[in-house]
């Protein structure tokens, strides 16, 4: 199949829609509001240069998920934008689809098609892929401002998985780099029924110098009001900053504490912004 810039056809559509349909609308938002609408009405309609195919069918027509698969990897590699339609016909063939996006992402992809493999396998609420992402979790690379993409990609796919994942990222964490444990620390939060995820959140906390803002968002977001007395001990300490002390309130309050004192962080950049917004709005 052809690499077709499916998105620079209706681009070049709606510039001449528009031109035609100005006038029936009061403003230029309530044409906006139908933007979708247009777009998925072009899909189904056949087109000239897809020979009578609409670009929906043009996709529809492949049964077979590898070369479906090989497509996308074709849009990647010309730097075009990888077509919907593409994309949901990969999901509408279901199980041979899923087999052969966790081939793509074991392999060796970009991290952008590898990311896109992740949230198409999202799709099929399948646990499948379960072990497959703790692995690489596990294996969080951090070289980058910007962290790990894919590792993240792959930690919010877990928390659609269910209870499966409990016992596998609980095992992973044991030997899990801060990094990695953040990661599974994420995950594990979201089960508040599970009480062997209480301490590693508090140690996580404790001692994440530097990161004990996400240490609170983790307690928080787990719900267990033990964790007040914890994270009130970080309040007036000298080693947090304005960020973390900020979470660490937050978390506190959410778990039905209260914070009555407040804090000064002369020199940390987040505080100083903080102000010259406030001066900026006075």
């Amino acid at each position: 199949m052809k690499c077709i810039d499916i998105d620079k056809r209706f681009r070049q559509y709606l510039e001449r829609w528009i031109e035609d349909n100005r006038d029936h609308y009061a403003s230029p938002e309530d044409m906006e509001d139908d933007v979708q609408t247009v777009y998925e009405t072009w899909l189904t309609r056949p087109q000239t240069w897809l020979n009578g195919l609409s670009p929906r069918g043009y996709f529809e027509q492949v049964n077979d998920p590898a070369k479906l698969i090989e497509l996308m990897l074709e849009y990647e590699r010309q730097g075009v934008v990888c077509p919907e339609p593409l994309l949901d016909r990969i999901i509408d063939l279901g199980d041979a689809s899923e087999s052969e996006l966790m081939k793509l992402v074991s392999g060796t992809p970009s991290e952008a098609v590898a990311i896109t493999a992740v949230s198409l396998l999202r799709e099929f609420d399948s646990a499948a892929p379960l072990g497959l992402y703790v692995k690489r979790i596990s294996a969080y690379e951090n070289t980058q401002d910007e962290g790990d993409p894919l590792a993240d990609a792959m930690a919010d796919a877990l928390k659609g998985m269910g209870t499966a994942v409990i016992e596998p990222c609980l095992e992973a964490l044991k030997t899990a780099s801060r990094q990695a444990a953040a990661a599974f620390l994420d995950v594990l939060c979201t089960f508040p029924s599970e009480p062997r995820v209480y301490d590693p959140l508090v140690e996580f906390f404790k001692t994440a110098t530097g990161q004990r803002d996400l240490g609170a968002m983790f307690l928080g977001e787990y719900g267990d009001d033990r964790a007040i007395p914890v994270l009130a001990s970080l309040l007036e300490s000298e080693d947090i900053s304005y960020v973390e002390y900020i979470e660490i309130k937050a978390a506190i309050e959410a778990l039905g504490g209260e914070v009555t004192t407040t804090r000064e962080f002369p020199g940390d950049p987040h505080y100083e912004a903080m102000l010259k917004m406030d001066q900026e709005d006075a």
